[in-house]
């Protein structure tokens, strides 16, 4: 109770200032203006793989189920392609109840009715301000943290590697779980314990990160991009820059095989209607 009130505290004064609540104490020292620095310089999605505007219902067809995936990426290899992605509605509407659910596998609150729809808009909002595709956002959230706005930070002072968020983003600042797997508090020295309700805003940037990258991490948009530039053609582009957001920037080359732990397979594998993706 003593948490919850300092955070709604904090969130009145940085309101009455105009600022950002971010549902956390500000850290000290410059971090936010780092942040504002690096949501200013932000990189949209360009060329083919570019989307503009929000369809709910693009593709509206029943989708592949579940299946391992081998190679590429590409359709050559077998891969779905993007005429094969079920839309974003069936995605959502399949994969819902799990979602409101997701966060009882961490011991932590699931999702109030509230939250799933701010976890909706938040993450039409980020694909339609950078041209992402959004089913490609929501099949990414399902793989990195099944879309539990509580989920803890991954890594630690161990790796010195922080992944918070709903796409355990590489070095990101929002969350609303201060803890992270291994019982320390995370990089900031925050005692926020877990916030509960998550805040519209907070949600909003915790995909914003992840789609658009950090000061210490590129996002998403950044590696669509450059799996676009490599020569990775319709779905190959969006299963690459999945491989490389989970292994590290080209890693493998495009044309490698996207096997090394079934990451991408899984992508493909919630954006072709799957509900519960299969190792490969």
């Amino acid at each position: 109770m003593v948490t919850k009130i300092g955070l709604l505290l904090a969130g009145a004064a940085l309101a009455a200032a105009g600022g950002v609540n971010r549902s956390l104490p500000l850290p000290p020292g410059t971090r936010t203006l780092k942040v504002l620095a690096s949501l200013a310089t932000d990189t949209a999605v360009t060329g083919t793989a570019a989307v503009y505007g929000i369809n709910d219902n693009e593709n509206a067809n029943g989708g592949l189920g579940c299946r391992a995936y081998y190679g590429d990426g590409s359709a050559n290899d077998g891969w779905p392609s993007i005429s094969q992605w079920v839309s974003f509605n069936y995605i959502w509407q399949v994969n819902y109840n799990s979602i409101q659910n997701s966060c009882s596998q961490y011991g932590v609150p699931n999702l109030s009715d509230d939250e799933m729809n701010d976890l909706e808009n938040g993450i039409n909002d980020i694909a339609n301000q950078y041209n992402i595709d959004h089913r490609f956002i929501l099949a990414e959230i399902l793989t990195e943290s099944s879309g539990c706005v509580r989920v803890p930070t991954t890594g630690g002072p161990a790796t010195g590697i922080w992944n918070p968020g709903l796409l355990q983003d590489f070095d990101g600042y929002y969350t609303c779980n201060c803890n992270t797997y291994n019982g320390v508090y995370n990089e900031y020295g925050e005692t926020c314990g877990v916030v509960d309700p998550c805040p519209a805003d907070t949600i909003s940037n915790m995909i914003r990160e992840g789609a658009v990258g950090t000061d210490n991490g590129v996002g998403l948009s950044f590696l669509i991009n450059a799996a676009e530039a490599q020569g990775a053609q319709d779905a190959q582009v969006f299963y690459v820059a999945s491989e490389w957001y989970n292994q590290g920037e080209y890693s493998p080359n495009v044309g490698g095989s996207l096997n090394a732990n079934c990451y991408a397979n899984k992508v493909a594998q919630w954006l072709t209607g799957c509900t519960n993706p299969v190792s490969c």
